[in-house]
């Protein structure tokens, strides 16, 4: 929970702050156009790139908890993998939950993933309109 609301906070940073505070480059007294719209651009990327990244890894993440299921083996804590939907994996969560049928019949599963991916969205819409 302490680490999605790190990540609200820090989406509300990044939405208050202009790319010419983050990424400044000075011509004379004035900021280049040109820097600014890279800056933006950047941050885009690097935010693109994280979801990317965080979504394998859940998606991984409950692949390898349902293959040890399958063994009997030593799992993945549920918070681990509750924690990786909240960090931003929850459209990983969710289909792997759907393509290996697991965690389906878990209520903080079967609600919760779904639950949170849908406030993601609500947040994203909110801090992006432009979308």
């Amino acid at each position: 929970g302490i680490l999605f609301v790190l990540f609200v906070v820090l989406f509300f940073f990044f939405k208050q702050k202009t790319a010419y505070e983050f990424m400044p480059s000075l011509v004379g007294s004035e900021m280049c156009i040109r820097d600014s719209w890279r800056a933006t651009k950047m941050i885009k990327i690097i935010l693109l790139a994280y979801l990317l990244l965080i979504n394998i890894i859940t998606y991984f993440t409950y692949a390898a908890d349902k293959t040890k299921a399958r063994q009997n083996k030593w799992r993945i804590p549920e918070r681990t993998l509750i924690l990786l939907a909240l960090l931003g994996g929850s459209p990983a969560a969710l289909l792997a939950m759907k393509h290996y049928h697991h965690k389906t019949r878990h209520l903080k599963f079967k609600l919760g993933i779904p639950i949170i991916l849908i406030i993601q969205i609500i947040i994203t819409f909110f801090l992006y309109p432009n979308i």
